[in-house]
């Protein structure tokens, strides 16, 4: 199955569309999703949720600060308990997820020589598959309790593990690979949500992801072809 914008917004990703017109994929007794995994199996996805987190003050001019309120600099005790916060390890079935929460972008201010105003950052929320939406969004509006404000603005639900599905048991037989937790987002969490249960496994490396000069090892390459197709043709 194919499609697109696997890597954008959940509410934009193509694979729901596909789910919905061909509806006979619901018949489906396992998927394989092929995300760079460096050759493990990587079983259930964290959620993943993003919020705007709001800081209030006064503009002024920046010769006369004391006549406004610095949004940005109101921040700065929140940013530095972000800062200090450690990923929290879950254990699932025996696998070790992490819960983590950081801040990734910053918008604040008109002008060089004028107080922000308002300060706004984005805070990227991974969570393990032990919470549902609704207590991710609380963990979430909890610690973003300093702010003025908190707008979840996407959110997508984590990918549970398919203990003692036989066809794991299988594809891991055939591989020859480990099982380990999925840190990130992917597709097993939606088709988990249309009863298809599912693993990441892909010739990826998952250190290359994302980067400049990403590649694939033709070698990987040919193993997980090898694997999928006995596993598909068994």
């Amino acid at each position: 199955v194919f499609y697109d914008k696997e890597e954008g917004p959940h509410d934009e990703n193509g694979l729901e569309e596909v789910l919905q017109r061909a509806d006979w994929l619901a018949d489906s007794e396992f998927a394989i999703v092929l995300e760079p995994t460096d050759l493990a199996l990587e079983l259930g996805c964290n959620g993943a949720m993003n919020a705007t987190v709001g800081f209030d003050g006064q503009t002024a001019h920046s010769a006369r600060p004391w006549l406004g309120v610095n949004a940005v600099t109101r921040a700065g005790e929140w940013l530095a308990e972000m800062d200090r916060r450690e990923p929290v390890a879950v254990g699932i079935d025996g696998l070790v997820f992490h819960e983590t929460m950081v801040v990734t972008t910053a918008h604040g201010g008109i002008a060089r020589n004028i107080i922000p105003g308002r300060f706004e950052l984005n805070v990227n929320y991974r969570f393990p598959p032990v919470y549902d939406l609704e207590r991710a969004e609380q963990r979430l509006r909890e610690a973003c309790a300093a702010a003025d404000d908190v707008e979840i603005t996407d959110r997508a639900i984590p990918g549970q593990v398919p203990v003692g599905n036989p066809h794991l048991e299988r594809l891991e037989k055939l591989a020859g690979a480990e099982r380990r937790a999925k840190q990130g987002w992917t597709d097993v969490a939606r088709l988990g949500a249309y009863g298809i249960p599912g693993v990441n496994y892909g010739p990826g490396l998952v250190a290359q992801a994302h980067q400049a000069d990403e590649y694939v090892p033709t070698s990987n390459m040919y193993k997980a072809f090898q694997v999928l197709r006995e596993f598909l043709s068994g």
